[in-house]
């Protein structure tokens, strides 16, 4: 496609945006095995590594549709790194984007906050923000139950549309800097280690929460079976009575 990822930001193209998030997960170009072939730039054969990213022909990493391949070793493009153009002023306030090479506090800080602010406020809103984040979870761990279910009967293959689901939860998932990424223990990994046990905490709040209505909606069916018995052991009684004086039961 003779497009980039700032072809499709929201303040480039909102239209080319939304309709990228029915599409197919885009990932950053990586050799899916080793891979020997002739380096234009060099002049020599080339060996490349599994995982080892891809460069164009004008010498830059680029990306390339999912087409339902696994997501080891894959850099799925987040729809929260394409709200601006890269280098453009108003990229310089996206705190959500987490495309670059590093990432501030103060940027690490408020997308923390938007990540978790939802889920305080209460009512619908942080139900349906919880339900969307399970549904999101759990759509990127579906490759992984499949597999352990079916290893144990000697079958190891992914299906490609639970690969492509997978891509879809990480399409909603932020992204992380480069240097986030290689670090450990740096302030933009701890503002989504909170982030994270954030968003858990309302999903297992919205899990419980649904538990106990179930529950109680049992203990209604359980009353009203308990007052019909009532009802049917009274009438019993009444008809049982009438027959043994003679009398027909009202």
């Amino acid at each position: 496609m003779d497009e980039t990822p700032n072809d499709r930001a929201l303040a480039n193209n909102p239209l080319k945006w939304i309709k990228n998030l029915f599409e197919e997960p885009l990932v950053l170009a990586t050799y899916d095995k080793d891979t020997e072939e002739f380096d234009p730039f060099s002049g020599q054969m080339v060996t490349h590594k599994k995982g080892e990213y891809k460069l164009n022909s004008d010498g830059t990493y680029y990306t390339e549709k999912l087409n339902g391949r696994s997501l080891a070793g894959k850099q799925v493009v987040s729809n929260t790194d394409l709200l601006t153009i890269d280098g453009s002023t108003l990229n310089k306030y996206d705190f959500f984007d987490s495309d670059s090479l590093d990432k501030s506090v103060v940027s690490t800080i408020l997308k923390t906050a938007a990540t978790v602010t939802p889920l305080f406020l209460g009512g619908p809103v942080s139900q349906i923000y919880s339900g969307l984040l399970i549904a999101r979870e759990l759509s990127k761990t579906l490759p992984m139950l499949y597999g352990m279910t079916t290893s144990l009967f000697g079958n190891e293959s992914e299906p490609e549309f639970l690969n492509t689901l997978a891509g879809y939860g990480e399409k909603f998932t932020g992204g992380v800097s480069e240097y986030g990424s290689q670090h450990t223990f740096s302030f933009e990994q701890f503002g989504k280690l909170l982030g994270d046990v954030a968003t858990q905490w309302g999903q297992q709040r919205l899990i419980a929460n649904t538990v106990s209505k179930l529950r109680n909606s049992n203990g209604i069916m359980e009353r009203a079976y308990a007052n019909a018995k009532i009802e049917h052991d009274t009438q019993l009684a009444k008809a049982l009575n009438a027959a043994k004086s003679g009398q027909m039961p009202e």
